[in-house]
């Protein structure tokens, strides 16, 4: 049970993020790769991994800070791969649909 426990305050004990997950671009319109993650997903390590496998240029989007994006796109599930392209968004979701898509890029 729950009852008689209390919300504690987190915020600002959380280390800074790195640059390259807090990365949100200008205009989510560019054509681009954008990852949505979060902090506790093994298969967002996978589908990074395999990303950078590939050799295929991409942007760490955490859905906590992108809840706009993540609502916008309909993400239900990390990790959640977006192929911006010639104005069109392509949605992958699940590690395995990500390696495909990796394995099939590859720079």
């Amino acid at each position: 049970k729950l009852e008689g426990r209390r919300l504690c305050d987190r915020e600002g004990t959380q280390p800074p993020a790195s640059p390259e997950e807090t990365a949100k671009p200008d205009n989510h319109n560019e054509d681009g790769v954008f990852l949505f993650t979060t902090t506790t997903c093994p298969n967002c390590k996978i589908a990074k991994n395999e990303l950078e496998k590939a050799g295929l240029a991409y942007e760490v989007m955490n859905v906590a800070d992108h809840m706009d994006l993540v609502n916008e796109f309909s993400i239900q599930q990390a990790p959640t791969l977006i192929i911006r392209q010639n104005g069109e968004a392509t949605k992958l979701v699940g590690a395995s649909a990500i390696k495909k898509f990796s394995v099939d890029n590859k720079q």
